[in-house]
């Protein structure tokens, strides 16, 4: 039996046992333990749990792999990256910080010396960039996209080389390059097999119907997004439902745009999915401005905001300052919305995000031509035009 195998079966499998769950059982103390599952309330930190993270780590590590007789410690230690790294997967959008953290220690085993996998290695670089992408990193989360792919190429890791291609579709379609992020999807979906995880065929899902969307496709991507919602439950549905929130309001649905978000949060709250739930916010305010309850809004898109704060995560950030333009927009507070959007835009062209680039100057020139600023609108409006090209 593998190590990893003799761990799942000690201490439960992905399913039923996160990395606390493996953590604790080389903890002394029931105090470490009360510490270590505290439930935090919605929108805060596991701070007792970021402090003593590395030492419990590091004393859990050190005991996993010692149950196979024959190998020597660095033997073991290059089979735990493999446990540390299903740790690290499927903690990805409950706890993020927990979750790049097993993945760097995955690397930094390789930087001290200690013999890992090649394919150990890119599994770590792909949940880095995995949560790179989430966060609006998009340089980064590109370039350890494709030191992954490096790594894992002939490795027998095809949903993994699947889940990078989905990153860097993710990452073509931001930037408004929609021919790249459609052949990013197609190489995605040919990794996939019989076998392949049904979150990585619904995230591939999820990416080309939001590709299709932008190129006007409106019923290829609904038909798509609705095979995607046949395959996903719990957190994987959270995503779906708040990806087809976003579609219904583009289509000019908000109140079925509200129902979706609706889902969409109550999933994600009651899944620890704190990836999902400022995004989720985000549409449902987006909803709220267009159905004219612009007060309602911001308090949805203000507790956003705290979670995307809390969480570093700048492109969730970008999106909801967004939405707060539009709810100043609608209570005619102009110079507080230019600011913002000019703020915005600023973020917006630091990340790469083109499409956001663009709605931000969008605002940027409503804003100007409302409060008089007649040449700098006009500035704007050409710079739009540039960017459109010609209709």
């Amino acid at each position: 039996m593998s190590q990893l195998a003799q761990n799942n079966a000690l201490l439960g499998t992905p399913e039923t046992s996160g990395v606390l769950n493996c953590l604790l059982t080389f903890s002394t103390g029931r105090g470490v333990a009360d510490r270590f599952f505290a439930t935090p309330p919605v929108g805060k930190r596991r701070a007792s749990y970021r402090r003593h993270f590395a030492t419990r780590l590091e004393h859990g590590v050190a005991r996993l792999g010692t149950h196979d007789k024959g190998t020597d410690k660095r033997d073991g230690l290059g089979v735990n990256s493999a446990f540390l790294n299903q740790r690290a997967w499927l903690m990805r959008w409950s706890d993020r910080d927990g979750s790049v953290e097993l993945a760097q220690a995955v690397l930094d085993q390789t930087a001290s010396s200690v013999t890992v996998p090649r394919r150990d290695r890119g599994l770590a670089l792909r949940t880095l960039a995995w949560q790179s992408r989430w966060r609006g990193a998009l340089s980064e989360a590109e370039e350890l996209c494709h030191r992954a792919m490096a790594r894992l190429r002939g490795e027998d890791a095809q949903d993994a080389m699947a889940d990078c291609h989905t990153i860097l579709g993710v990452i073509a379609n931001t930037r408004g390059d929609r021919t790249t992020a459609r052949d990013h999807v197609t190489e995605g979906f040919a990794c996939l097999t019989a076998d392949s995880a049904v979150e990585t065929r619904i995230d591939l899902l999820a990416n080309l119907a939001n590709i299709e969307r932008y190129s006007g496709r409106f019923d290829l991507a609904h038909a798509i997004l609705t095979d995607a919602r046949g395959l996903a439950t719990g957190q994987d549905l959270a995503r779906v439902e708040q990806t087809f929130a976003r579609a219904a309001l583009r289509d000019g649905n908000p109140q079925q745009c509200l129902d979706h978000a609706q889902v969409a949060l109550d999933l994600a709250e009651a899944h620890g999915n704190r990836i999902i739930q400022p995004y989720a916010l985000e549409i449902r305010g987006a909803a709220l401005v267009d159905v004219g309850q612009a007060g309602d809004a911001l308090t949805a898109l203000e507790q956003g905001l705290t979670l995307a704060r809390e969480d570093r995560d700048r492109r969730a950030e970008c999106q909801l300052l967004h939405e707060v333009c539009r709810v100043h927009m609608a209570q005619q507070r102009y110079e507080e919305g230019l600011s913002l959007a000019q703020g915005g835009q600023q973020v917006a062209t630091e990340l790469g995000c083109t499409v956001l680039e663009t709605r931000f100057l969008e605002r940027v020139a409503f804003f100007q031509d409302r409060l008089g600023q007649t040449e700098a609108a006009l500035d704007s409006f050409r710079t739009l035009a540039l960017r459109r090209g010609p209709l």
